[in-house]
């Protein structure tokens, strides 16, 4: 069966994730770029691996430690299908977009927009430590990305913020 064969049974993020792993491939050998594709998109297992794991890098604090932030990321997202429609709601209506690693690895918006997707797993499951960690992570989403969302706010999956500079979402009880 040839690679063509093979990709229609793969999932749209399995396809996202192969194409990733392409565009950092071409990446390896820039001084720049290299270190980051080699050892945090070639050998990540999957794109929520890849994901949870820019988050963590970029929200990373004393108050919120890499490892436990990087683990929570990826069990939050594991069984989410918005992450994936976001990565193309990016590509396809961002024309300043190049690439799906571009919009993991460097859009502050997807970034928000994942970091909420993970505090509102957290404050639906509706215990302190749960909304505490929501909240947590929506303070520090707010101080890194400039993009505060309210944990309890509910967004559906293909979302883009463009730019993603002070921009506000609330819920109302």
């Amino acid at each position: 069966m040839s690679v063509d064969n093979n990709e229609k049974f793969l999932s749209r993020d399995e396809k996202i994730f192969a194409k990733m792993k392409e565009e950092a491939v071409a990446l390896k050998s820039s001084a720049l770029l290299g270190p980051i594709v080699e050892t945090e998109v070639l050998k990540a297992k999957d794109l929520v691996s890849v994901i949870a794991t820019v988050l963590a890098i970029k929200l990373d604090m004393k108050l919120l430690p890499y490892e436990p932030l990087r683990e929570l990321c990826a069990a939050q997202l594991r069984d989410d299908e918005n992450p994936g429609a976001d990565i193309e709601a990016v590509v396809t209506r961002d024309p300043a977009s190049i690439s799906y690693l571009q919009v993991v690895l460097f859009i502050k918006g997807f970034h928000a927009t994942q970091s909420h997707r993970v505090a509102a797993k957290l404050w639906s499951s509706g215990t302190f430590e749960g909304k505490a960690s929501a909240l947590a992570i929506q303070n520090r989403s707010s101080e890194v990305f400039g993009v505060d969302i309210h944990p309890a706010a509910r967004i559906g999956g293909g979302l883009m913020i463009d730019h993603a500079t002070a921009v506000v979402c609330f819920f109302s009880f």
